[in-house]
C-alpha cells in the first residue's frame, strides 16, 4: 500500500517540472530508496508538526491547476490519502520555490523545499522511524522583508511552523474587500432625526492596497487604502436644506408626501489596524481609521398633489477630515464590523451636529 500511494503522490508531483520519467519514478519507489527532484511547483503545503502532517501540492498539468493532499503517517510504511488540508495547528507555505527534492529509504524520508539565489531559502523536514516526529528544520533567508506584488504574483501565506524561529517580516498587500453595513449617529443636533431604521447605509472597498507587518506568528499590524460611501438619511418632518455656504435643518412645502432626506459623503480611508489571529481562519482586529472626506451631497425628495419633486445640492462643507475608530472579527472569507467617529460629520458652524456610527459585514474576495 506504501509504494503504491507514494508512487501516485510522486507521479502527481513529477507532472509538476517533469525532471524526471515516469518509469524512473517507478523505479525509484519501487526500489523505496534514492531521490527524486521536482521542478517549479505552483505551491507546497506542509501542514502539522509533531503528531501528524499533511503535504499539499499544487500543479498544472495540460494548462490545469490541481491539488492533492496526502498524509505521511506516522511512520514510513504507512501513507493514507486525504481530503482536505488541516492537521494541526501552523502550516508553512511555498509559493515560489525552485525544486522539492524527496530521499527515501527503508529507515526515514526526507522532504526538502528550496530558492536558489538572492532571498533563497532551503526549507527541510527529516523523519525517521515510527513516532512520526520531525527531527530537524532548518531555514536560510538573505533578508527580512518578503513582498507579494498584487496582481503579479499569487499571495504567499505567512503561517510559519512553529518548530522554527519566527522572523518578523512585512508584506505589501493588495486583497480588496467590499462591505456594507447600516449608519446611525450619536450627539445628534436639534432636528437630525439619524437611526439605524431609517434606512441609512454605507458601502465599503477596503484593502485596495496595503502593507501587513507580522509581529508574531499571531500579531500583525495592517496599514491600509479604501473608499467609503456614507449615506445619512431622515425620513420623518424634516429635511436637510443648504443655506448661506452651509447645511441647516428645515421643512418640507406643505402637503408633501415625504420620501427622505439624506447628507451622502464621499471618503478616502486609511486604516491602521492592530490584528490578533485565533486560529486559522478566525481573527480580532481594532484601530482607527483616517477618513480624508472629499465629496458631499445632499438630496430630498417628496411629492405634492401626486407630484414628484426634489432637491439636490452640491459643495456642502462636510469636514474634511474624520477619524472613525473600528474594531472588527474575521471568520474566513467574511467579517464582521463596527464603527464609532467622535468627529462631526459638518464642518463647525456649517451645518447640524451629529456624529456617525456604523456597522456590518465585509467579504473578502
Amino acid at each position: 500500500m506504501k509504494k503504491l500511494l507514494f508512487t501516485t503522490l510522486m507521479a502527481l508531483l513529477a507532472f509538476t517540472g517533469h525532471a524526471q520519467t515516469q518509469a524512473e519514478i517507478d523505479n525509484f519507489w519501487t526500489k523505496s530508496n534514492g531521490s527524486l527532484i521536482i521542478e517549479k511547483p505552483k505551491k507546497v503545503i506542509i501542514d502539522g508538526g509533531n503528531n501528524e502532517m499533511a503535504i499539499t501540492v499544487e500543479y498544472e498539468l495540460d494548462s490545469i491547476r490541481h491539488k492533492e493532499t496526502f498524509c505521511p503517517g506516522f511512520s514510513p510504511v504507512r501513507y493514507t490519502k486525504i481530503n482536505s488540508v488541516g492537521i494541526g495547528n501552523d502550516s508553512t507555505v511555498f509559493a515560489d520555490a525552485d525544486y522539492v527534492k524527496f530521499d527515501c529509504t527503508e529507515e526515514s524520508y526526507v522532504i526538502t523545499v528550496v530558492k536558489e539565489g538572492s532571498g533563497g531559502y532551503t526549507y527541510e523536514i527529516i523523519q525517521r522511524g515510527n513516532k512520526g516526529h520531525v527531527l530537524s528544520v532548518s531555514t536560510e533567508t538573505n533578508t527580512n522583508w518578503d513582498f507579494d506584488i498584487p496582481f503579479l504574483s499569487d499571495k504567499k501565506e505567512k503561517e510559519e511552523n512553529s518548530s522554527r524561529p519566527f522572523r518578523s517580516h512585512s508584506d505589501i498587500t493588495c486583497n480588496p474587500t467590499f462591505g456594507m453595513g447600516l449608519v446611525s449617529a450619536t450627539a445628534q443636533g436639534e432636528g437630525v432625526d439619524l437611526s439605524f431604521s431609517n434606512g441609512s447605509f454605507e458601502f465599503i472597498l477596503d484593502e485596495l492596497i496595503g502593507v501587513d507587518y507580522h509581529m508574531t506568528r499571531r500579531q500583525h499590524f495592517d496599514i491600509d487604502f479604501g473608499l467609503n460611501w456614507r449615506n445619512y438619511r431622515m425620513t420623518g418632518d424634516k429635511r436637510f436644506v443648504k443655506e448661506n455656504n452651509g447645511v441647516v435643518i428645515g421643512e418640507y412645502p406643505d402637503g408633501a408626501n415625504i420620501k427622505f432626506s439624506r447628507i451622502k459623503i464621499f471618503s478616502l480611508t486609511l486604516s491602521l489596524m492592530y490584528k490578533y489571529e485565533f486560529g486559522k481562519d478566525y481573527a480580532f482586529g481594532v484601530g482607527p481609521v483616517v477618513c480624508f472626506n472629499t465629496g458631499g451631497n445632499i438630496k430630498t425628495r417628496w411629492s405634492v398633489d401626486g407630484q414628484p419633486d426634489k432637491d439636490r445640492q452640491y459643495n456642502i462643507r462636510q469636514n474634511p477630515v474624520t477619524v472613525d475608530f473600528k474594531a472588527m472579527i474575521y471568520a474566513d472569507m467574511f467579517s464582521f464590523y463596527f464603527k464609532y467617529s467622535p468627529c462631526n460629520v459638518m464642518m463647525n458652524g456649517h451645518g447640524p451636529e451629529f456624529r456617525s456610527m456604523s456597522a456590518g459585514i465585509m467579504f473578502d474576495f
